[in-house]
């Protein structure tokens, strides 16, 4: 570690004795010494100056040493230097006590001064100075190497959340993929079961995305599965899970459900919400196409229909594919008459009305 230069301030407005306090103090290695003939004049420098040490002379016009020391004490890094008091003569105890009062830290007698004896003092102010100062830069080193440590540990942190959010979500929509769905049909499960609640699976599949990926390229296709997905978040409650399976089928979870007419009712709103017009600029085309979605959804309860999440989702399948063998719409499992269709008027409503909903363009 380089040795910084160590500055010092002498203040004395008798020019014979600052001459000779600074030849004494120059010969030390790598000081600089500056003088002061007046106070104002020590205030100045010391504003400029980082000091290891001010030499002050007690008896100045216009501002003495005792005054000069309490405005150093109050001058921005200046509070803790310390202060070495010249006089003439040796002091009385209410004199010296008055400038450790001040902030000094020790005395020298002019008598005439002897260098040698404020040489050494002034060493060990500047051992004591160079020690602090080599604290002061392992201290900002160590400050530094905790900054780079945190900046070090953010970075594994949000690394390992990518990672983690990779293996758990879908990296297309971002929504929780099979793993993690699984995972929280398991959850749901055991809080179903200690707190003795229902809840209501539904698995979603687009009718007739294969035809949009064919027409207007697998950019187009990808642009209707965010959309779908973003309808499909927005048509649920912030406790519900909306997962993507892979491909156009989807999986909603509907925890707090009471009833299956609840479960109808929040299937209708997810149907109504999937099958509004979009429009998406064409891969082929290059131009905005307006595609009319179309959905087939299958409702299961817990545990109405069964206690075990595999059969809960086997059977929210097969009531999926029945809806989509019947054209779309929903189908709750148990009703084996037709599927729901949420183009009626309420949940009694046990007819799909005939409409070309299948997912296309224009």
């Amino acid at each position: 570690m380089s040795v910084k230069t160590a500055n010092i301030l002498i203040v004395d407005d008798t020019e014979i004795n600052r001459e000779i306090y600074r030849n004494a103090l120059e010969g030390l290695a790598d000081v600089r010494v500056f003088c002061a003939s007046s106070g104002q004049q020590a205030l100045e420098l010391a504003r400029k100056h980082e000091c290891a040490v001010y030499l002050l002379d007690i008896v100045m016009p216009t501002m003495d040493g005792f005054e000069l020391a309490s405005l150093l004490r109050q001058e921005p890094g200046a509070d803790t230097t310390p202060i070495l008091f010249v006089t003439a003569h040796e002091p009385e105890a209410d004199f010296v006590m008055r400038g450790y009062r001040m902030g000094a830290v020790d005395y020298l007698v002019q008598v005439p001064i002897d260098v040698e004896i404020l040489t050494q003092k002034v060493r060990v102010f500047l051992r004591m100075y160079r020690k602090r100062q080599e604290l002061a830069d392992t201290l900002l080193e160590a400050q530094q190497e905790i900054q780079d440590l945190h900046l070090r540990l953010e970075e594994y942190i949000q690394q390992h959340e990518h990672l983690r959010k990779q293996a758990t979500h879908d990296t297309l929509t971002g929504l929780p993929n099979r793993a993690l769905f699984q995972d929280r049909m398991d959850s749901a499960v055991k809080r179903a079961q200690r707190n003795r609640q229902r809840f209501a699976l539904a698995y979603v599949d687009l009718n007739g995305f294969k035809a949009v990926n064919d027409r207007h390229g697998h950019a187009t296709g990808d642009s209707l599965i965010r959309a779908v997905a973003k309808r499909m978040h927005e048509a649920v409650r912030a406790t519900d899970t909306v997962a993507r399976l892979g491909g156009d089928e989807f999986a909603i979870l509907l925890e707090g459900l009471e009833s299956v007419a609840g479960a109808e009712h929040a299937a209708q709103k997810i149907y109504r919400a999937l099958i509004e017009p979009l429009t998406l600029m064409s891969e082929t085309e290059h131009k905005n196409v307006e595609i009319v979605p179309g959905a087939s959804i299958g409702v299961v309860m817990f545990p109405d229909h069964s206690g075990e999440r595999d059969e809960l989702i086997g059977l929210a399948d097969m009531a999926m594919y029945a809806a989509k063998r019947a054209g779309g719409g929903i189908r709750i499992h148990g009703d084996n008459t037709a599927a729901i269709s949420s183009q009626g008027e309420g949940s009694h409503l046990k007819v799909i009305r005939s409409r070309s909903e299948a997912v296309g363009g224009t």
